[in-house]
C-alpha cells in the first residue's frame, strides 16, 4: 500500500469513528415559573438576581412569551384591559422603566466536566432550548 492509500484509509477510519460518538439532546421549554419585577426600586446586577430566590413579595409570577402588562394582569395586578374603560386606569409610570425576568430550572443528570449546556433564542419572544451532550 502506498503512503496515499494509507493516508486515506487512516482519514476514512476517523470520519467513521468520530460519527460513531453517542450526543444527547435534551430540550427544556422554559415558558412556566418565571417571576417579574420592575427594576426602580432594585439594587442588584443580573448574576446577583440570577443566583437568589426571590421571596420578598415584590416579585409577580408569569409565563413567558409575555409583556410585563399581559403578565400583571394575570396575576390580577391589574384588571382586564380590554374591558370597559380599564386600560385607562393603568398607569403609565410603571412601565418607563426596564422589568426583570427571571426563572431558574433543574437539570439533575447533567454533569459540568462532560458536557455542555447551550441556551438557543428562538425568536424575539422569550422561547429558548438549553442543549448539553
Amino acid at each position: 500500500m502506498n503512503n496515499r492509500n494509507l493516508i486515506s484509509l487512516f482519514v476514512l477510519l476517523f470520519i467513521v469513528a468520530s460519527c460513531t460518538q453517542k450526543t444527547s439532546i435534551q430540550e427544556f421549554i422554559l415558558s412556566e415559573h418565571w417571576q417579574i419585577r420592575s427594576s426602580d426600586g432594585l439594587n442588584a446586577d443580573g448574576v446577583t438576581l440570577s443566583s437568589t430566590v426571590h421571596s420578598d413579595g415584590k416579585w409577580v409570577d408569569a409565563t413567558v412569551p409575555s409583556t410585563v402588562l399581559g403578565a400583571l394582569c394575570n396575576a390580577g395586578v391589574y384588571k382586564d384591559p380590554f374591558f370597559g374603560m380599564n386600560l385607562e386606569k393603568i398607569p403609565v409610570e410603571p412601565f418607563e422603566m426596564p422589568w426583570w425576568y427571571v426563572t431558574s430550572f433543574d437539570m439533575p443528570s447533567f454533569s459540568k466536566d462532560k458536557e455542555q449546556v447551550r441556551l438557543f433564542r428562538l425568536t424575539t419572544t422569550w422561547e429558548y432550548i438549553a442543549w448539553y451532550g
